[in-house]
């Protein structure tokens, strides 16, 4: 039997929403679980680059901040694009972004 159960190493991810809430718990948990990369986005951008070094500094993943209003389709295509030329890849989208 494996003992690697819902390990995600070396994976990179993009969590919309990762900087609060539902989508920081989901970003920190991929941290933990061995993600090498991780994008998160948001429209708060103090609040998105504190978010993104309190889970890197936690775990030692990688994480991206993309300042990103999910509502307008070009942001939307600016955190692809920017998970791409950053980590050179996406493996798992997670979109946990909502209206707060």
């Amino acid at each position: 039997m494996s003992t690697d159960h819902g390990r995600l190493d070396g994976k990179i991810a993009i969590v919309t929403g990762g900087t609060q809430g539902l989508g920081a718990t989901i970003a920190r948990l991929f941290a933990e679980r061995g993600a090498e990369g991780i994008v998160i986005c948001g429209r708060n951008e103090a609040k998105g680059k504190a978010k993104a070094a309190e889970i890197s500094a936690a775990t030692g993943t990688r994480i991206v901040y993309v300042k990103a209003d999910l509502g307008k389709v070009e942001d939307a295509q600016h955190v692809v694009r920017a998970c791409d030329e950053t980590f050179g890849r996406v493996d798992a989208l997670v979109n946990a972004a909502a209206i707060t």
